[in-house]
């Protein structure tokens, strides 16, 4: 709920830019909730759980849905290791709430995976390509579905 309130203090920012013609990119929006939040529910409950969330989000809230999503995949022994490595680099502790629950990761992981197999959604493996690689291909799939 907290980080949904949160995206609503910004609601009627995000529908002024998108009535305005611009194109709005946020990090982590609906889907990332109901992703990491359903990922405590039990596996039989967790679609009732995902319906529920985006409901209270775009129904409830009025929030804008996203027109498209673009899913960084990266294995969470990747993930693991790249956030023990920036703590060194930028003084971030390694670990916060949900990245210190190798489980939770597990299980976030493979939803967002369930929700990269829509079509509104593209899976980039951010693992195997170098941060500019990954960087070009989101920023070459934001541009082909950008109107001209």
């Amino acid at each position: 709920m907290l980080f949904a309130a949160d995206r609503l203090q910004h609601r009627d920012d995000i529908v002024a830019l998108l009535d305005a013609g611009a194109c709005v990119i946020v990090d982590r929006y609906v889907d990332s909730n109901a992703a990491y939040q359903s990922a405590r529910v039990d596996l039989e409950r967790r679609d009732e759980f995902v319906s529920w969330a985006t409901s209270l989000e775009y129904g409830l809230m009025r929030m804008p849905r996203a027109d498209f999503t673009v899913f960084l995949d990266v294995p969470a022994t990747v993930s693991r290791t790249r956030t023990v490595t920036r703590e060194v680099v930028s003084g971030r502790p390694a670990d916060d709430h949900y990245e210190g629950d190798h489980n939770l990761q597990l299980t976030a992981i493979a939803q967002y995976r369930t929700f990269a197999e829509r079509g509104d959604w593209l899976a980039i493996d951010a693992a195997a390509n170098t941060l500019d690689e990954v960087v070009a291909d989101a920023w070459s799939a934001v541009a082909a579905r950008m109107p001209m």
